[in-house]
């Protein structure tokens, strides 16, 4: 989906972070995979939680 090579670990966890919930929701575009990766790129606190109709970003205040 996405064309990007990780260089780095924290690179190939974040794009695992995305091609979970790709494998869930067949309908995910290109666009919204990008936008999550993007999201996770800006902090190591943000997370991506997702359910069966809705998928979120969150930004942790109290870890």
């Amino acid at each position: 989906m996405i064309n990007i090579t990780p260089r780095t670990y924290h690179e190939v966890v974040r794009l695992q972070k995305c091609y979970t919930p790709a494998s869930h929701y067949t309908d995910m575009t290109e666009d919204a995979f990008n936008r999550i990766y993007r999201f996770l790129a800006q902090s190591e606190r943000n997370a991506v939680v997702a359910n069966r109709h809705i998928i979120s970003t969150c930004f942790p205040t109290s870890w």
